[in-house]
Parts: structure tokens; sequence; C-alpha cells
């Protein structure tokens, strides 16, 4: 069975309400934070692990048609126009690794990617950075997501 979602900006706060259309309340469900003044950022869980978990992340029109875009399902957090998504190679944590995804005014943009190398219990959170994607960002002042 396929939920129908509909969305609508709450004017005290600037929030997006996102609630099935048959009633239920789905808050809990989905977070979204405007980008600009067309687009939003939604995301919701995707899926979990004993120790890992990933968020889906789509960038939305504010009015339909909303033509999501998924920029990932294995994020961890947002920050200031940052989607970062950081994972344990196993659980008692010697191995990691990281993306981010960084909001350029118009798209996410795939900004860094590293890992902590193999899993051999050198050192607690790993024991080397490897990049493998590396970006100097420069951000604009009037450039920062809200």
């Amino acid at each position: 069975m396929t939920s129908v979602y509909a969305l609508s900006e709450q004017p005290a706060t600037g929030e997006l309400k996102i609630g099935e259309l048959d009633g239920g309340a789905a808050d809990s469900l989905a977070s979204a934070g405007r980008l600009s003044d067309s687009r939003w950022l939604v995301s919701t869980l995707c899926w979990q692990t004993a120790y890992n978990m990933g968020e889906g992340y789509w960038v939305i029109n504010d009015v339909p048609p909303y033509e999501p875009v998924l920029i990932t399902t294995s994020g961890s957090w947002y920050d200031e126009g940052t989607i970062t998504a950081a994972h344990k190679g196993r659980g008692i944590g010697d191995c990691w690794s990281r993306d981010d995804w960084t909001w350029d005014g118009e798209q996410f943009i795939h900004t860094a990617s590293f890992s902590t190398g193999m899993c051999r219990l050198v050192a607690a959170g790993g024991a080397w950075t490897l990049p493998t994607r590396v970006t100097e960002i420069r951000r604009a002042v009037d450039e920062r997501p809200r």
C-alpha cells in the first residue's frame, strides 16, 4: 500500500507540514527545512541496523509538481548546507566511512568522501583518514541555506 502525503507550509513557523491525505499525521515520519524561496530539503529514515542508520534526503519544489530529487538514502545528519553520511564499518568503531553533499544554491554536490581504512583494531575511530574526494568550498555570504 502506498501512502499519499500533502505538504503545506505553516505560516507561524515557516516549517513544512507533512501529513497523509487521509487525515493521519505523518509529522514524525519525515522532516523538512527550506533551502531557498522555492525549494525544500525533505528527509525520512530509510534503513537502520544495529549501529548505523540512513536517512533519505530529497530536494523538492515548494509547490506541485514537487519533482523530488534524491540526494542519498544513507544520510546521517544535515547542518548548514551539508548532508553528511557517516557509518561504522563494524560495531566496535575501528573503521569508518564518510560522505558529504553540499548545497550550492541550486543543487547538492558530492563534495567529500573518505574512509579510515580496513577494520583491523589499529585505533578507535580508525587509524587514518583516506580521502577519495576532496573539495574546497567557498561560500558566498548570501548563499547560506536557511
